[in-house]
């Protein structure tokens, strides 16, 4: 299960953070400050990443091409360290390391 969650910064900005369950645990990852729209698109896209990886299938065109083109670095890094992304996969290789 995951959740996608809204708060509100001091400064009156809306920020947004992700959780689910992955390996036994459930980490969180911040989205940022970001429209609500936007929020949830990233939340779509790493719900996709989640159920590839609980269910061992390959990665999806459309979830490679997020990674490669348009996924925030800091984003991606986060993702391999709480397990939902594999550092040795190619296209994650070519965004975090170039």
């Amino acid at each position: 299960m995951t959740s996608l969650h809204r708060t509100t910064s001091k400064d009156g900005k809306t920020l947004f953070r992700k959780q689910f369950r992955i390996n036994g645990k459930r980490p969180t990852v911040t989205l940022g400050a970001l429209r609500e729209s936007e929020a949830q698109a990233l939340s779509r896209q790493i719900d996709l990443l989640i159920d590839a990886r609980q269910h061992n299938f390959p990665m999806n065109a459309e979830s490679q091409a997020w990674i490669r083109d348009t996924a925030p670095g800091h984003l991606l890094r986060r993702l391999v360290a709480v397990g939902v992304l594999d550092e040795a996969t190619k296209v994650v290789q070519i965004r975090l390391w170039s």
